[in-house]
């Protein structure tokens, strides 16, 4: 669909903001469906500035209505997300009680109406005996949706589940599984599964499940494709939250609602949450997120505050539930299907497709499922019993269902490989056993392939003669077939896991005995040094001293395991190639001055007004900084009081994350000819999403920078735009921006810095440009860099020691992005320009540069 030209659509959308304004919801509702063709345009545009606080909210009732539609109003059940629920009344024509979910008053974002218009589109397409049926819907009198949906006079599902004993549980926890599975087969992701959305009822004196709130869920159409949700979006409830979801990722698939499921299931049997109650409950929503990406959950078992029941958990159901809250998705169930089935083989005593099948295991299962055949064969058949474990007549059927497990379970074991391989960070040398034994592991998996071929051999020639091979063969010979694709690209993480068992073996001995005399140097000059205060510097492991940078007199450290420490020239200066190690600059603590006033120089008469970030005036002696375009927030100034930290001296490059991690999420590859010339490993790394330049750093023991680290680091001392001063034209030489060789962006329309003539037209080599006064490069333009924050006023407080800024347990979609990018203008690379991104996003125009506290 076209969308109307820029100058229409700007009055398209005025009219309507004025119709929201003016009428509330229905107003606005009736302008669009009388401009249907740019429907989707003004809802776009409106949207946005609704989120960002820029357009009036639907002014909307805050009383309870008495009547929506042929229901009357009983009393309010509750709230979710952003819908109120009511119990209600219908008389006519026939008499039931139904739950009505109304838009809450305060949910005032076009995205909110149209999910909830959303969850109707969605439980419309249902009918399942353990989902709530969707009745009737309708418009209440001031403008908000209102949905009416089967009333469910029962119970959260563990509630309920806290009666039963474990066999019915679980029994209970398949029917759940069954509505989930209806769901998905329609193309519907719940993605807030917990507890209160089942509720659970008697039919028959039998437990009666049903699922509720679709409120947040997806369609998955044809394409995959989802237009509803944003990348970097965080929905659902952290306790039962997939790791995907906790990172905001967009490609939500049906493996969210198996991690639900898994989490549901842990506390059904365990009676706790995964992560533990009591533990959950202390953390910060920021460190609960952490703890959903990357904390180990215990075993359902070590939760169990029965001893035994934690003996009957012990075994299936510990692997069932470590199945479904595997991080890697990969590595999850495939389907809520298979997790079912799984549960239903462990009730009936079979095996289960989590479990590593090994011949005790297996042996054991079939005891247990035919114990008294196997008492009265025993006399018969003690040989085989004493050998196998298995009834006299079914060794050779035996030895094929051995197979059979064997061979899935190197399927298990290739998942769970490579999810293991992603927790061992740092490679610091208490983790040389861990790596030794992923290795043996990796090596015996891979020298399976005679055997796994044996067998594919065996269900190929089954397809040929007859008889027709069972569904679970299929799978399995599927599956043998991706495993073997999967092993020959797996050879990259086991030589990546090689280098890492090397460094860690190696660490110690190069970074803090090789180099003693180095450290006893550098702690000295710190020591001695007045800028440093007296600071007390120890030995870091990773870490190797470089000496002072000649200009400014700070001390400098190679990350060893990105590269080889430089060398300094005759004059000290570092010598970089692309061997070179990422560095490390130790800057002192101090207090500075963050941000910039709210300037107007083009008005008359203007005074300059400075304010504290709360509005309150700065005191005397405070800094004029002058001002830099930002997104938001205008006149905020802020003193912020630093710890000594670590930063990078540069962006970190391309050539040093290969090394660290055997990958290049960049754009073009190294060699990639372009106008500045072909890109080399000296080339800063680029196309990062904020989750990904985060763990990057904590693989290497690193940190991102805190905003108030980042611009106190750019600043090096200055209160002018610029580290460079004021005037554009002094960033001559010190960054690569939109300058004036930019032609092409002229031609478009777009601002370019004719002050300043840098070069280059795509990112260019670290190093190239002169430092700032800490002695860092590309603290403006180039690329911009992920910074911990999320994009908050100044009025929000800053931590002591390292300058985060909020509440941790603040709920963040995006963070900031700073420094501006070798596409921006000057002002947009300003000391104090903030910007921004979405958290689960990749972006072209993002890098990194490490920083660290001093511990």
């Amino acid at each position: 669909m076209q969308q109307p030209a820029s100058h229409a659509l700007n009055e398209l959308v005025a009219a309507a903001l004025a119709a929201l304004e003016d009428g509330g919801a229905p107003a606005l509702a009736a302008f669009l469906a009388a401009h249907e063709a740019d429907r989707a345009a003004i809802e776009a545009r409106i949207t946005t500035l609704q989120d960002l606080g820029l357009a009036p909210q639907v002014p909307t009732s805050v009383v309870a209505p008495r009547q929506l539609g042929p229901y009357s109003v009983v009393r309010r059940l509750g709230e979710g997300g952003f819908g109120e629920v009511f119990l209600a009344r219908q008389d006519q024509p026939i008499q039931r009680q139904v739950a009505i979910k109304l838009l809450r008053p305060s949910a005032d974002s076009l995205h909110l109406l149209h999910r909830f218009a959303a969850e109707r589109e969605l439980l419309a397409r249902f009918d399942h005996p353990f989902i709530a049926k969707v009745l009737d819907a309708g418009v209440a009198p001031d403008g908000r949706p209102w949905l009416a949906v089967e009333y469910v006079e029962g119970v959260p599902l563990t509630e309920f589940g806290a009666r039963l004993d474990l066999e019915a549980g679980l029994r209970l926890f398949v029917k759940v599984c069954d509505g989930v599975q209806h769901a998905h087969q329609r193309g519907v992701i719940h993605r807030d599964l917990k507890p209160s959305n089942v509720l659970v009822t008697e039919v028959d004196g039998e437990p009666w499940p049903k699922i509720i709130d679709f409120g947040v869920a997806r369609l998955v159409d044809a394409d995959g494709s989802d237009g509803r949700t944003r990348a970097g979006t965080v929905l659902g409830t952290p306790e039962y939250m997939s790791p995907e979801q906790a990172s905001g990722a967009r490609d939500i698939d049906t493996r969210a609602d198996v991690y639900a499921l898994g989490a549901m299931l842990f506390e059904l049997v365990a009676g706790d949450l995964p992560h533990g109650r009591a533990r959950w409950r202390a953390a910060s929503f920021s460190e609960q997120l952490d703890l959903i990406r990357t904390g180990a959950a215990e075993k359902p078992s070590a939760r169990a505050a029965d001893p035994r029941l934690a003996r009957r958990l012990r075994g299936d159901l510990d692997q069932v539930v470590a199945m479904a809250l595997a991080k890697e998705r990969d590595r999850r169930y495939r389907t809520v299907a298979e997790l079912a089935d799984d549960v239903e083989r462990h009730l009936r005593g079979e095996p289960v497709l989590a479990a590593p099948p090994s011949l005790r295991y297996l042996a054991g299962k079939f005891v247990r499922r035919h114990r008294l055949a196997i008492v009265a064969a025993a006399a018969v058949a003690a040989a085989l019993l004493a050998a196998l474990g298995l009834a006299l007549g079914a060794a050779a059927k035996a030895r094929a269902e051995l197979g059979r497990f064997l061979g899935l379970a190197d399927v298990v074991a290739l998942r769970e490989l490579r999810a293991e391989a992603e927790a061992l960070w740092p490679a610091w040398p208490e983790r040389v056993a861990d790596y030794e034994r992923w290795l043996a592991q990796a090596d015996a998996l891979r020298a399976g392939a005679e055997r796994r071929g044996a067998l594919r051999a065996e269900l190929a020639a089954r397809r040929r003669t007859g008889p027709e091979l069972l569904p679970a063969e299929r799978l399995l010979d599927e599956m043998l077939a991706r495993l073997e694709d999967d092993l020959r690209a797996f050879e990259s993480p086991v030589e990546d896991m090689r280098r890492r068992l090397a460094f860690a073996r190696e660490v110690e001995q190069r970074t803090l005995r090789d180099t003693a005399q180095a450290w006893a140097e550098a702690s000295a000059a710190v020591a001695a040094s007045p800028r440093y205060g007296g600071l007390a510097l120890r030995p870091r492991l990773g870490l190797v001293p470089l000496g002072a940078d000649p200009d400014s007199g700070l001390q400098e450290f190679a990350v060893l395991q990105t590269g080889e420490p430089p060398a300094r020239d005759d004059a000290g200066r570092l010598v970089l190639d692309e061997q070179s190690a990422m560095v490390l600059v130790l800057l002192p603590g101090s207090a500075f001055w963050m941000g910039a006033q709210d300037e107007d120089p083009g008005r008359a008469n203007y005074q300059p007004t400075l304010s504290a970030g709360d509005g309150a005036a700065l005191p005397a002696g405070a800094p004029a900084l002058t001002a830099a375009a930002r997104l938001a927030w205008p006149g905020d100034v802020q003193q912020v009081e630093l710890a000594p930290f670590f930063i990078g001296k540069h962006e970190m490059t391309r050539a040093q994350w290969r090394r660290a991690f055997d990958t290049d999420p960049s754009v073009y590859p190294i060699g990639e000819s372009t106008p500045d010339g072909a890109l080399t490993g000296r080339h800063p790394v680029e196309n990062l999403a904020f989750d990904e330049a985060r763990t990057a750093m904590q693989r290497l023991g690193l940190a991102l920078p805190t905003e108030a680290q980042w611009e106190y680091a750019c600043r090096a001392g200055t209160s002018t735009r610029w580290h460079t001063g004021d005037a554009p034209a002094s960033l001559q030489d010190h960054a690569n921006i939109a300058g004036a060789e930019s032609v092409l962006l002229a031609q478009q329309g777009m601002k370019t810095t004719a002050a300043v003539r840098d070069r280059h037209l795509f990112p260019a080599p670290v190093g190239t440009y002169r430092p700032n006064a800490f002695g860092l490069h590309d603290v403006h333009g180039n690329l911009a860099e992920w910074c911990a924050d999320p994009l908050l006023p100044f009025s929000f407080p800053v931590r002591g020691g390292d300058g985060l800024r909020g509440d941790p347990a603040l709920q963040a979609q995006t963070r900031c992005l700073r420094g501006g990018t070798y596409g921006d203008v000057a002002e947009r690379c300003a000391s104090s320009h903030r910007g921004s991104g979405l958290v689960g996003a990749r972006n072209a125009l993002a890098g990194v540069r490490a920083a660290a506290p001093l511990r």
